[in-house]
C-alpha cells in the first residue's frame, strides 16, 4: 500500500476581484506538504505541494490533481488537502462548494473551481481509500467523494425542521429544569413575592406593577 497527497493552496488574489489575500494560507500549505513529505506513511516523493502558478486557475488544479490520480493504484491511499476560500451558490447548477483558485473573483462563481470536479476525480482514480481535508469556509457542508449534499446549506438565521425538533426538545428541557428550581426556590422561600404569589394562588391574576416613565428633560 502507498500513499499519495496533493496539497492545493491558492494565497494570491487580484486586488480587484473582492477576495481577501492571506499569506497565512500559502505557509500553511507549505507546512502541510513539510508534515506529510517527513512522514513515513508519506514521504517526500509522493507528497505534491502546487505552486503559485499551478493553483492560478481552476484548469491548473484538475490538470494537477489529475495527474497525481493517475499515479495511484489498487490499495492506495489518496489525500488532498485544500486550503484557502470557500464560497457557495444556491442557484447555480449542481449547487456545491466552490473552491478559490488564484483567479476567483467574488460573486463570479464561474472563476471558481467546484468541488464536484475534484470529487470526481478522487471518485475514478484507482486508490483504495480517497481523502478530501477541506480547511475553508463551508467544508463542512462538502459531500463525501462520490455523494451529493442532500441538504445544501442554508442561511445561519433559516433552520431546518432537525433544528427545530432539536430546539422545542431543548426548550423542554429548560422547561423542566426551571419548573424544578420553581419547586426548590419556593420550599426554601428564595422566590421573589410576586413569583410566591402566583405559586400559591395560581388561579388568581397578579400583575406586575408599572414601570414609571423617565421624565423627559426640559428643552
Amino acid at each position: 500500500m502507498a500513499s499519495r497527497a496533493l496539497v492545493i493552496g491558492p494565497a494570491e488574489y487580484a486586488a480587484e476581484s473582492g477576495v481577501r489575500t492571506y499569506t497565512e494560507i500559502g505557509v500553511s500549505a507549505v507546512q502541510y506538504g513539510e508534515v506529510l513529505a517527513g512522514n513515513p506513511m508519506w514521504g517526500a516523493d509522493h507528497c505534491r505541494v502546487l505552486a503559485p502558478e499551478e493553483v492560478r486557475t481552476a484548469e491548473g488544479v484538475m490538470a494537477a490533481l489529475e495527474e497525481e490520480a493517475r499515479r495511484t493504484g489498487p490499495g492506495d491511499i489518496f489525500m488532498v488537502v485544500y486550503i484557502g476560500h470557500g464560497a457557495y451558490w444556491g442557484d447555480v447548477p449542481g449547487a456545491e462548494v466552490h473552491f478559490s483558485v488564484g483567479s476567483s473573483y467574488k460573486d463570479k462563481p464561474w472563476t471558481w473551481l467546484s468541488s464536484w470536479y475534484l470529487y470526481r476525480a478522487m471518485r475514478l482514480c484507482k486508490a483504495d481509500l480517497k481523502v478530501l481535508i477541506a480547511d475553508c469556509c463551508y467544508s463542512k457542508h462538502a459531500a463525501p467523494p462520490g455523494q451529493r449534499v442532500r441538504h445544501p446549506p442554508r442561511s445561519p438565521r433559516r433552520r431546518r425542521p432537525g433544528h427545530l425538533r432539536a430546539d422545542r426538545a431543548e426548550g423542554q428541557q429548560r422547561q423542566g429544569l426551571a419548573a424544578r428550581l420553581r419547586g426548590t426556590a419556593r420550599r426554601t422561600g428564595a422566590l421573589h413575592p410576586l413569583q410566591r404569589a402566583r405559586a400559591e394562588h395560581p388561579q388568581e391574576r397578579h400583575h406586575r406593577p408599572p414601570v414609571p416613565a423617565h421624565p423627559r428633560p426640559a428643552p
